[in-house]
């Protein structure tokens, strides 16, 4: 199942995804500009779809989560590149923005429902629910792309598994925490 969510890229560059370049865009204006209108990026990358505009300042028209957590991916792929403003092509960003903000943490999420599964079935019901839902619903299609559709379902039942640990007693009152920031960071 891994194998699945790591080593499928479904990106086709010409259709210009606006879901997913408009954040990334918020992305490279945040780390090349500090900024979060992406009216250079625009320029520089090319013009993408889901936006905003006020005063003649274009924005996406998205929350900006993935925009902000991109940022250390995008600087680190910009220290590789050679550390100037171009040296970061569409297709990587593209690629480990996905990797790193949308499978690694779907991943995370099939572990934790198993585990959270286990409390209650036998190891194979868990196995078989933990597999429909990670090859048989939209997590998988929705953990490839850089959206936050599957983000907010990972955010959600992390919230969700603090509060049911520490309502067990298996976890110390941090714990309320990590569920206040999950459940904070959805919206």
């Amino acid at each position: 199942m891994a194998a699945l969510y790591v080593l499928l890229f479904p990106y086709h560059p010409g259709l210009r995804s606006p879901n997913e370049l408009c954040r990334l865009w918020q992305t490279r204006a945040l780390v090349e500009d500090g900024t979060l209108e992406i009216n250079r990026a625009l320029r520089d990358y090319g013009h993408v779809g889901d936006l905003s505009v006020m005063n003649g300042k274009y924005y996406p028209s998205k929350a900006p989560l993935l925009s902000f957590a991109a940022v250390p991916v995008y600087a680190a792929l910009r220290a590789v590149g050679g550390g100037h403003r171009y040296a970061v092509p569409e297709v990587p960003l593209v690629f480990f923005s996905r990797l790193f903000l949308t499978v690694l943490p779907t991943l995370l999420l099939l572990w934790l429902v198993r585990r959270f599964l286990r409390a209650w079935v036998s190891a194979t019901v868990a196995d078989a629910v933990t597999v429909t839902y990670a090859l048989g619903s939209l997590a998988f299609s929705y953990s490839l792309l850089f959206m936050s559709h599957q983000t907010t379902a990972v955010l959600l039942f992390a919230g969700f598994y603090a509060l049911w640990r520490l309502a067990r007693g298996e976890w110390r009152e941090r714990g309320y925490a990590v569920a206040g920031a999950c459940a904070g960071a959805t919206v």
